[in-house]
């Protein structure tokens, strides 16, 4: 019984002694038998030990990093033989060292991956320079400030001077590298692509993908969304903070700067899609679970309050006019607003309402070079129909109109690409982000490192006179009513512009209300998989009936109507 597998090891006892409790002194006796077996004249027989064996997780987890490192061989292989074809990168591709990275999933095998570097930022792969962003997130600042602001004037129950007492420390956390290094995320991506052309970025199928997983997780405590589960969900809304602070999901926090995330696209975009999301779907969430709010700690929760009810009452007459202060001067223009487009009258009061609310709104009329939020074109606008109302009708506030050099309508969205693409001209809006889909993998290649195209405005010299004039002369498709911010400018425009004037001295066919051109008068324009570009017919016809629930089709569905 010499030992001579050295891969095996024999037991100290043999098989006999064990089974029958007894003391074995086979170690010592080997290769011979043990005392008892030479004793009962049996044979001695020994069992092995095999070696410690790798466990079956183990043995998957070493094969995918053996596959992994094959793969990513062949990919550089690849790659090496790509670039000797294309020739030398731009050096700052080869040089940029990024201090940190983060990645967010925003569907089933679709990332966003951002960088942060000395240089500014990096999303998917695309430059966005430090002055830039900087001066990006400077109007962000500047267009919550103002709507802060007005707050203050606007609401009754605020305190005098509670404003000027949280506004800089508020406005300081919306830095872009304060909110990379935070990590919200959601926010970051939210401000970016309003301002910026971030290649490979489907952001609204990111919004729709995040409500739609809150609203499954906030019911289901162990189960996980298309794109998130709980954790992960409130670690990008909430983000690091001090460890005194909960940041669990639905704890205070979270509760407080999600509802701040979806309040900053009905700034930036405006009521269509996003207010719906807002109401019908976060609101009646949290609602069905009877989550309690506290208001005294939480003032962002009553300032985005205050805006959500005045925004739904502009665009679906929500909640009553009466429930208002009567005080507020612009819920009192608008209840005018709403009796004229109803056939009614004007009231005697009506210009000086309409005065008051110039006065208020007077920070909103200053536009910068980037592209304007929702709600600097809803307040202009809604101010200089009314006013068009007042000369109109009352004869009154020329003056003001007349002083206006942006009135809401002559204005350009278009997209600035940098020297490395196209010498810095404006180009067609979303133009880099429409290339992106259709080029093949060595033009990526060549337009991969470069930086993001800018959403810039222009706004003409043109005034309201000739911004009328201009909708006598141009064909359908070129009117100014396509630049409504939401429906209630859209009826106003109707009403001041194509009834009281142009009826008068041409034929005007009358325009249907398209919330999808408000959606992109106010910069989202749904192209490039996003459903709300087609028209019904069309989305039926691509249904998957096998992959796809009734719920999508009629998701869908209800995004176009």
């Amino acid at each position: 019984m010499a030992f001579e597998d050295k891969q095996k090891k024999p037991l100290r006892s043999c098989v006999r002694c064990r089974k029958n409790k007894t003391k074995c002194d086979s170690i010592c006796m080997r290769p011979g038998p043990c005392t008892p077996c030479s004793r009962k004249g049996v044979e001695c027989v020994l069992d092995y030990v095999a070696p410690p064996q790798r466990s079956k997780e183990l043995r998957v987890l070493c094969d995918s990093v053996d596959y992994v490192r094959e793969s990513l061989d062949m990919l550089c292989q690849s790659y090496d033989k790509l670039l000797k074809e294309v020739g030398e990168l731009p050096s700052p591709v080869k040089n940029v060292k990024c201090s940190s990275t983060k990645v967010l999933k925003i569907a089933e095998n679709s990332f966003v991956v951002i960088s942060l570097d000395d240089y500014g930022l990096k999303v998917n792969d695309f430059k966005i320079g430090k002055e830039s962003v900087e001066s990006a997130f400077r109007d962000f600042r500047r267009v919550l400030s103002n709507v802060l602001v007005l707050y203050g004037r606007w609401e009754s129950g605020v305190e005098k001077g509670f404003v000027e007492g949280v506004h800089d420390e508020f406005l300081a956390q919306y830095r872009f590298d304060s909110l990379f290094r935070s990590n919200q995320l959601l926010v970051l991506l939210c401000i970016l692509n309003f301002y910026f052309d971030v290649p490979g970025l489907d952001y609204l199928l990111l919004f729709d993908n995040v409500v739609d997983d809150y609203c499954t997780l906030a019911v289901d405590d162990y189960g996980s969304g298309r794109s998130f589960t709980r954790k992960s969900l409130a670690k990008v809304v909430v983000g690091t903070v001090p460890t005194s602070l909960s940041t669990e999901f639905h704890s205070e926090l979270f509760v407080k700067r999600f509802t701040l995330y979806l309040f900053f696209h009905v700034v930036f975009y405006g009521p269509a899609h996003f207010l719906d999301s807002f109401l019908y779907k976060y609101i009646k969430t949290l609602e069905n679970l009877r989550k309690k709010i506290n208001f005294d700690r939480n003032w962002e929760v009553r300032w985005v309050n205050f805006y959500i009810r005045l925004f739904d009452l502009v665009e679906h007459g929500g909640g009553s006019v009466e429930s208002w202060d009567k005080s507020n001067v612009f819920v009192s223009m608008v209840k005018s607003d709403e009796e004229v487009l109803g056939g009614g009258d004007l009231g005697k009061e009506f210009c000086n309402v309409v005065e008051s609310v110039y006065s208020d709104l007077i920070e909103f009329y200053d536009v910068d070079e980037w592209r304007l939020a929702f709600v600097n074109l809803f307040f202009t606008q809604v101010v200089v129909l009314n006013l068009i109302l007042c000369v109109n009708r009352c004869g009154g506030l020329r003056d003001l109109l007349e002083s206006f050099s942006f009135n809401g309508f002559n204005f350009d969205v278009y997209e600035a690409l940098t020297d490395e693409l196209h010498d810095g001209e404006a180009q067609e809006y979303y133009l880099l982000q429409g290339k992106l889909r259709y080029v093949n993998k060595y033009v990526v290649l060549k337009v991969i490192g470069c930086s993001v195209g800018e959403h810039k405005a222009t706004v003409s010299e043109s005034d309201v006179y000739y911004m009328i004039g201009r909708d006598a002369r141009e064909n359908t498709q070129r009117r100014n009513i396509y630049k409504s911010s939401c429906k209630l400018i859209w009826n106003l425009y109707q009403l001041v512009v194509y009834e009281d004037m142009l009826s008068k001295v041409c034929s005007v066919i009358p325009v249907e209300w398209d919330p999808q051109s408000s959606l992109e008068a106010c910069g989202l324009v749904a192209k490039f998989n996003d459903v709300r570009s087609k028209e019904l017919p069309s989305i039926l016809q691509d249904v998957d009936w096998v992959k796809e629930s009734a719920d999508d089709v009629l998701r869908k569905i209800h995004g176009v109507i």
